[in-house]
């Protein structure tokens, strides 16, 4: 077993006995971006098979944000707000959220 770096030089290496290799080496710059804040009780964010362009931010209070990850400053926009429809109360409120495996051909997703 070998670990490779993006050059295909090898990082760390294993034999043929049972080895165990932890770790990740160390970013040369920063893995992270800012895209949102000022969230109000996020619980996930998430995008559909195949989207790599979107997140989707879910929060319990019963929005579901889009933001353009190719345009990180831009303002996020909403796909989904049930806030009216919801109790909010501790525990309750939006609680889950996915896409239908072919959303992007058919924009089926389920909420709970």
């Amino acid at each position: 077993m070998a670990i490779y770096d993006t050059s295909n030089e090898v990082l760390l290496s294993g034999t043929d006995a049972a080895d165990v290799i932890y770790g990740y080496p160390k970013p040369t710059q920063p893995a992270t971006v800012e895209i949102a804040d000022e969230l109000y009780r996020p619980l996930f964010a998430t995008a559909p098979k195949g989207d790599k362009d979107h997140l989707y931010v879910v929060s319990q209070g019963g929005a579901i944000m889009v933001h353009d990850l190719k345009n990180p400053g831009s303002t996020p926009k909403a796909f989904l707000n049930i806030a009216d429809q919801l109790d909010n109360a501790d525990e309750a409120g939006l609680l889950g959220f996915t896409f239908h495996p072919n959303f992007l051909q058919n924009g089926k997703c389920y909420v709970n």
